[in-house]
């Protein structure tokens, strides 16, 4: 039987709230993460993607504080990312409410860091996230904390990541990121055949047709900000629509 599709709401926490940008830029106030997480959970998410992009940028310690608030007012499961960069504070995110830790930055620069979260919690519970930014017909590697590309290969990391542990794996297209321009099929589709764990997509998504062409790539879920925020798309409107489509949908 094929996996039930996985929506997956993302929640950026800048200070106390929460924010969306554009290419990781330009952020603008997006509401309160427990009120949120309160109205994702209500509606069928399957999983809420929080990210502290203030821990992740700016080198701040992640609010731990505010993820065990967003974590009491769902059920829904949670990962939780920005600024991990400690099994400490992988274990911090854990016991604080977290199902599991998404790191980007911080597994690139200390890659035993995936290694160590994965036995200790399990590949399931480790997430390795990679931002790419999109160069013509290659995808380059891009830094987010330096706001530019590196000459680091982005194929060569997806699989080295999956050896080292990760049990999922995040392609974040930068510069889709709040555009709503719909999704890179091709580089998906090359993407894919590197990948043999759960592979979770961010970044592109502009209509319902959008949501169901990505997973015609055969990917497990989908990271939705913009769509979700600033339309009137929903995730009750966004899985009755799959469903129509005959994919394969956890109840809501």
């Amino acid at each position: 039987m094929t996996s039930p599709v996985r929506i997956i709401p993302s929640l950026l926490l800048s200070g106390d709230r929460l924010v969306k940008g554009v290419g990781y830029k330009d952020y603008r106030d997006a509401g309160s993460p427990a009120s949120s997480a309160r109205i994702y959970d209500a509606q069928g998410a399957d999983e809420l993607s929080f990210l502290d992009i203030d821990a992740s940028k700016k080198g701040n310690p992640p609010k731990l504080d505010i993820l065990k608030a967003v974590a009491a007012e769902c059920a829904t499961p949670l990962t939780f990312g920005g600024g991990i960069n400690t099994l400490e504070l992988a274990s911090a995110a854990i016991a604080g409410g977290a199902d599991k830790v998404s790191m980007t930055t911080t597994a690139f620069e200390n890659p035993t860091l995936i290694t160590q979260v994965a036995e200790r919690f399990g590949r399931q519970a480790c997430m390795v996230g990679v931002d790419v930014f999109e160069d013509g017909n290659r995808l380059a590697f891009y830094d987010h904390r330096r706001d530019e590309c590196t000459s680091a290969s982005v194929e060569e990391w997806i699989l080295e990541a999956q050896r080292l542990g990760a049990g999922e794996i995040r392609i974040s297209f930068v510069n889709r990121e709040g555009r709503r321009s719909g999704f890179p099929i091709d580089h998906m589709r090359a993407l894919r055949k590197l990948i043999s764990v759960p592979m979770i997509i961010e970044g592109g998504a502009g209509n319902l047709d959008d949501v169901d062409a990505a997973f015609d790539v055969e990917i497990d879920g989908l990271i939705l900000g913009t769509m979700l925020v600033f339309s009137d798309n929903n995730i009750v409107q966004i899985k009755r629509h799959l469903e129509a489509r005959k994919r394969t949908i956890r109840p809501w």
